[in-house]
Parts: C-alpha cells; sequence; structure tokens
C-alpha cells in the first residue's frame, strides 16, 4: 500500500503503511503522532456536589474548577458529552498548591469525582481526561 501524504489547508497529514498518521511529521511513530501543540474545544462540562457557587472552564477533555464555598470534601465534574468506556483524569493545583493532597477518586463514562484531604473551599485545580 505505502506511505500517502495529504495537504490540508497547508497542513501535513502523514498516513503510513502501517497506519501510523502523523500531523506535522512525514514519519509518524504512533497510531497518531503529532509534532507541536494540540489544542481542543467543546461544549462546557459541569460541576455536581461541589460546594456553594463553585465555577468551571474549559470543556470534557481539561479544564480549570474553582470549588464553592461551605467546604466541600469533594468536587464531581460532569462530562457534556459521555466518554466511550471511562477516561483516564488526572489533576493538579492551580498556579500553588491547594493546601492539600487532591485525588481523583471515582472515573464514570458521563463524569469524575475529585477529593482532597482538606477542605476544598475556593481550591482551584486543573483537570485534564484522556481516552
Amino acid at each position: 500500500v505505502g506511505s500517502q501524504t495529504y495537504t490540508i489547508n497547508y497542513i501535513g497529514l502523514q498516513e503510513t503503511s502501517t497506519g501510523n498518521v502523523g500531523i506535522g511529521t512525514t514519519s509518524p511513530g504512533a497510531p497518531l503522532d503529532v509534532s507541536g501543540h494540540i489544542a481542543n474545544s467543546g461544549t462546557a462540562a459541569s460541576l455536581g456536589a461541589c460546594g456553594t457557587a463553585p465555577s468551571v472552564t474549559g470543556n470534557d477533555t481539561r479544564g480549570v474548577v474553582t470549588a464553592g464555598t461551605a467546604a466541600p470534601a469533594s468536587c464531581t465534574i460532569n462530562f457534556a458529552s459521555n466518554y466511550a468506556t471511562a477516561p483516564y483524569c488526572v489533576i493538579s493545583g492551580y498556579n500553588a498548591s491547594p493546601g492539600g493532597f487532591l485525588y481523583v477518586s471515582a472515573t464514570a463514562v458521563g463524569s469524575f469525582t475529585v477529593k482532597s484531604s482538606v477542605a476544598l473551599t475556593s481550591v482551584k485545580f486543573n483537570y485534564i481526561c484522556m481516552q
């Protein structure tokens, strides 16, 4: 079959005989190999239990959560669209330590829950979810 090279709006898209697809590279070494940064967009996620007046910016793949007041012990992030299977989600403190240990306690096709060793009042954290 051989390799095929496509140009879409001046962006190189390479497909190899092994089925690997590369964007910005002519020799993709994985099923999807992207040279450079990846951006995404989509419908915003929403929040379930997460204190009083919490907020979320971002989408199902990545975002920033600010926990509400009233000392919530956990925050549930609801995806705008379900994943086919439960995704892998990673969280980190936003710009500074949240003052305690944050961890993902449960992940499902439609949501994930973050818990903390301390109250999450007004704590900000980043999340990234992938399937």
